[in-house]
């Protein structure tokens, strides 16, 4: 299943990168405009231009019932993010803690200015779940989860973050 959202963050696309691989700067707006239940950077390197960078994730699970009942109330995983410096996209993989063999999400992360110092920032997903019983809603969960996750990180930082 493709995955879509995007919103507009009122800075520029260089400013966007900047935030976005600054962990002081994320944990607040993934704790507090998303919801999530915690965010950590495990590791981040920089070499030849590329920026590859892995991070925790846990949160909340929303998802309906049966999937809450497979995964539990919390939901861990790892974010890893390859980006070439002064590329307008980024490669995302989202690894569960649980089940990985069986749920694959990987996609893009992409900027594109839009005049008066602010940019579109777009994530496509491709999302496939392999869990007999389960496995359409959960990828039906995600569909509508990652356009809001997407919302509240565009509103916290607008509300929240200054351009530098």
């Amino acid at each position: 299943m493709k995955i879509s959202a995007q919103e507009v963050f009122n800075c520029t696309p260089d400013e966007y990168w900047n935030f976005f691989f600054d962990e002081d700067a994320r944990r607040p707006n993934e704790v507090d405009g998303c919801g999530a239940v915690s965010y950590r950077v495990v590791s981040k390197e920089v070499k030849a231009g590329k920026v590859v960078l892995r991070a925790e994730l846990q949160e909340k699970n929303d998802a309906p019932a049966a999937v809450r009942k497979l995964f539990g109330e919390t939901v861990g995983m790892v974010q890893q993010v390859e980006w070439k410096e002064g590329s307008d996209t980024a490669q995302i993989e989202l690894i569960p803690e649980k089940m990985a063999n069986r749920i694959k999400m990987r996609g893009t992360l992409r900027t594109q200015p839009v005049g008066d110092g602010k940019c579109k920032v777009v994530v496509d997903y491709d999302v496939e779940v392999k869990i007999f019983g389960v496995g359409g809603m959960l990828e039906k969960s995600m569909a509508k989860d990652i356009p809001i996750r997407h919302r509240k990180a565009a509103e916290h930082f607008n509300r929240t973050l200054v351009s530098t």
